[in-house]
């Protein structure tokens, strides 16, 4: 691209961070979200999934926290999942695995899907942040309801 007229616009970027990401290059992945942040650019939703994604999938749960929040703040109607990724992150910290599994409770009755980034934080953040009894009660309760297999 550097020998084209081509010059990368935000659209370009939001599209190569899930494609990093689906390689593992999580940090490639970073660096161009970042880019566009120094660009004063706004990522798609998409991209905000992916990059949430990969930072979970590696145990990057604090990072992965304030990019939702980034996305929260420039998002006007942030996606349902980011919302409660959020909650999630939070219920892990505090090691509550009543609280995670309300969540996923509320986002099932609401019909907000539990996709890969949902399992991911719930997994990464449990294991992290609570004791082990604690993600066994998450685990267990996901399973008896099918939501494991």
């Amino acid at each position: 691209m550097k020998d084209s007229e081509y010059i990368p616009d935000s659209s370009t970027y939001s599209n190569i961070i899930p494609c990093f990401v689906d390689v593992g290059d999580v940090k490639a992945s970073c660096s161009y979200y970042n880019k566009m942040k120094e660009k004063s650019w706004v990522s798609t939703i998409f991209a905000y999934s992916y990059l949430v994604y990969g930072l979970c999938k590696n145990g990057k749960i604090d990072v992965a926290l304030n990019l939702v929040r980034d996305c929260l703040g420039n998002v006007t109607i942030g996606p349902m999942d980011f919302k409660y990724t959020l909650s999630i992150i939070h219920a892990c910290r505090s090691c509550d695995a009543k609280k995670v599994i309300d969540i996923v409770d509320e986002m099932m009755e609401k019909g907000c899907p539990l996709n890969d980034l949902i399992y991911s934080v719930v997994i990464s953040g449990m294991c992290d942040n609570g004791t082990l009894e604690e993600a066994r009660k998450v685990f267990t309760s996901m399973r008896e309801r099918k939501l494991l297999t």
